[in-house]
């Protein structure tokens, strides 16, 4: 499965995203980054990949939204790219749900 595919079908089919997310709860790790390679319109053709890195530092940590400290970066769009704090890489990040969502 390319990354193009996966990131397309992730958007257009629920049941794709459900079998995913299933996937991610079966692993062994009580909390976890989900790590890719980066996309580009380069590699958007070469195959999809992802490794789970264990995270127990995240264990417990409480699940909270944060809407103003990165508020300057979301539009309409929805996704929002922006540099990362140490600007050796860029974040692609969904736009929060409007609140009635």
């Amino acid at each position: 499965l390319s990354q193009r595919e996966f990131w397309k079908k992730l958007l257009a089919s629920e049941v794709f995203l459900s079998e995913f997310i299933n996937v991610l709860k079966r692993d062994e790790f009580e909390a976890f980054f989900f790590e890719t390679p980066g996309t580009s319109a380069k590699n958007f053709d070469e195959q999809f990949e992802f490794v789970l890195v264990s995270a127990p530092q995240l264990k417990g940590v409480e699940q909270h939204e944060d809407r103003d400290t990165f508020q300057n970066y979301f539009d309409s769009r929805s996704t929002a790219t922006f540099p990362n704090l140490g600007g050796d890489a860029v974040l692609v990040v969904p736009s929060p749900l409007k609140r009635n969502q």
